[in-house]
Formats: structure tokens, sequence, C-alpha cells
């Protein structure tokens, strides 16, 4: 009959589904040939070795969370909740206002479980884990590099938000631990006079702040604009005072979208 050379995907529940399927059809159709292949092949799916019978109880969980007994480190636990999903607003880019939603959809989700029942961080506490322990962290990290080895800065200045005038720091380094050149972020005063010497002065405080020698600095890139780059009292020409050997970068993206503006 058709259904004796029926295919089926390996593996012991299928077995036993095609296997009853089988005895079924054949006490229908009265058909007794293959009674004793079925009687074998119980045998050997129960006293096969690493197998369970279908009463037998499916192993635990993995993981299981039990809200009523919770252990003697859920305290700590907390913290680290808290503190962890911090991190991939900071490596993705995520705005703030997600955790808010993150703190409820935890809620639902893990019902059983005591960390999230307990798990509490909007974005105002997101907020603070970022800009006042995370960041500081990674302050450091830029800061001893740029104590210890050659950089070049990277400078711009920028209010998009707000009355006030922001210069951005950047600096450029080789990272031996990722053994490859990157771009960090140093700091970013307020210069609302963009004049050069405001800046240079922004920027010399900086330094003087985080205890980076001028004699690393090496490169130095920014717009094309004059009180950046300018012959006489520009910021560069303050640098150089610092440090005669800066190399000036230019700014590639500046002087290409120059050209694609003019040739538009």
């Amino acid at each position: 009959m058709g259904y004796e050379n029926k295919t089926f995907t390996p593996g012991r529940r299928k077995i036993v589904k095609h296997q009853l399927t089988v005895k079924k059809r054949k006490l229908e159709t009265g058909d007794s040939d293959s009674d004793m292949e079925i009687t074998e092949l119980d045998t050997t799916l129960e006293s096969e070795p690493g197998t369970s019978t279908s009463s037998e109880k499916l192993p635990e969980a993995i993981c299981s969370f039990n809200v009523l007994e919770a252990s003697s480190t859920v305290s700590t636990q907390y913290l680290e909740s808290d503190f962890l999903p911090q991190k991939d607003h900071t490596a993705y880019n995520l705005a703030f206002a997600v955790s808010d939603h993150f703190t409820k959809l935890c809620k639902i989700m893990f019902t059983d479980s005591a960390i999230a029942a307990g798990y509490s961080c909007g974005k105002t506490k997101t907020n603070q884990i970022v800009k006042r322990a995370i960041s500081v962290e990674n302050s450091k990290v830029v800061e001893e590099n740029c104590k210890t080895q050659p950089f070049t800065i990277m400078c711009n200045e920028s209010n998009d938000r707000g009355n006030d005038k922001l210069f951005v720091i950047l600096v450029r380094y080789f990272d031996s631990i990722l053994g490859d050149t990157v771009t960090r972020f140093l700091d970013m005063p307020i210069v609302n006079i963009g004049n050069a010497q405001n800046l240079f002065d922004a920027l010399d405080n900086t330094f003087e702040e985080k205890q980076i020698p001028w004699k690393n600095v090496f490169g130095f890139m920014s717009d094309n604009c004059s009180v950046m780059k300018g012959r006489k009292k520009s910021l560069l020409f303050r640098i150089r005072q610092k440090q005669p050997n800066v190399v000036n970068m230019g700014c590639i993206c500046h002087l290409a979208n120059l050209c694609c503006g003019a040739g538009v």
C-alpha cells in the first residue's frame, strides 16, 4: 500500500508518529503482515540507549527564573541588569527614550523572572549611567592613549542646538588592543566667540586638564577656513607655536563638498 512507503524526516518522535499511523491503518484494513515488524520497532525504540518513553518527563530548562524564590544575589543582578543594556545605547547609537519601552517590555516578556520584575531603568537613569559612568571610563582610556603615543587632532565648531557654540575635539590614534587606527571623542567645550585665540585657549585648557603633552600631536585636521588654517594668527598657527612639527592634514570631505557644489 502507498502508506507503507511514506517518507518522513528522521527522528524518534517522527518514527513513533509514523509507526502509530501505520499500526492504525493496519488495524482498519485487517492487514497483519507487518505486525511483527511494528512490535520489533516498539521494542527497539524502548530499549535503545539514550532514548526515553513518552511518559518520561522532559529535561528541565537550562535557565529557570523564580520570582518567589529569588537568590541572595538578586540585588547585585539588579545593578548589572541596569548597567549592561546601556552599553548597547552607546554602541548602536540608540535613543535614550528606548529605555522607557524596554523596561516595560522586560516585565511582559519575562513574567517568571525576579530580575526582570525588579528591573527599572528609564531614560533618566540611562542618561546618567552613560554620562557619569560609561563616558568617564571611556574618556580615561582615550586620555591614556594620547599621553603615551602620537595622535592627530580633528576639530570643528558647531551650534546645531541652542545658543551655545560647541568646539568638538576628536583624536585619531593607533589602538594596540584593536590593532587598528581609531577616532575617539576627547572633549567638547563651549566657545561662543569662535575666533582663533579662543579656540586655541579651549584646546590648550583641555590638554592641561587631561595632562596630554603637545609633543605627541603630529597632525591637525579641520575645515579650510582662515580661522582654522590661515597663514597668520589662525588656530593652526598657534598650535605650531606649541608643536612646530604638526602636519596640516587638510579636510578631504570639505574639499570634495566644495568641488561637488562648484561642479553642479
